[in-house]
């Protein structure tokens, strides 16, 4: 398996679509938000900023997973540049052996390299990987509670 950094348009956005609808199939909190219906001008903007990183896991050329991050200076400490994960993925079929651990340890690397000082990845409480974060060094920050209205 192959990982790497990749723009997200002109191409990768569409090629990431059929497994965005997995994705989504298989975590999404459905009675919050319905369908995914992504942005796509939004997406368009923030990567023409150069405020998204996407790394991207594949095997044979076929596109089998990806991670995308959210880049922006932190607007309570102005010196602190802050990775925010959006989404991360690998098709089933692919989370055998330490095919996750190594494309979040990828997106890492070369967050770090764009000069990233703090990476926040989420996990959903019914698809708790956090052991996963815990192994890479991260830690326990924050509870994130939803209500929908």
């Amino acid at each position: 398996m192959e990982f790497q950094t990749e723009k997200l348009f002109p191409d990768l956005f569409f090629e990431m679509m059929p497994l965005l609808e997995r994705h989504w199939d298989e975590i999404a909190l459905k009675d919050a938000f319905g369908p995914v219906d992504v942005n796509e001008d939004a997406y368009r903007q923030i990567d023409d900023a150069g405020c998204l990183h996407v790394t991207t896991a594949r095997e044979n050329g076929n596109l089998v997973g990806y991670a995308v991050y959210f880049i922006v200076p932190n607007l309570h400490y102005r010196t602190r540049l802050v990775a925010e994960a959006d989404v991360f993925f690998l098709l089933p079929e692919y989370r055998r052996g330490l095919a996750g651990l190594r494309l979040m340890q990828a997106s890492d690397k070369a967050l770090v390299e764009r000069g990233v000082d703090v990476i926040v990845s989420k996990v959903k409480v019914a698809h708790d990987c956090g052991r996963l974060f815990e192994r890479m060094g991260y830690r326990l920050a924050e509870k994130n509670y939803m209500r929908i209205v």
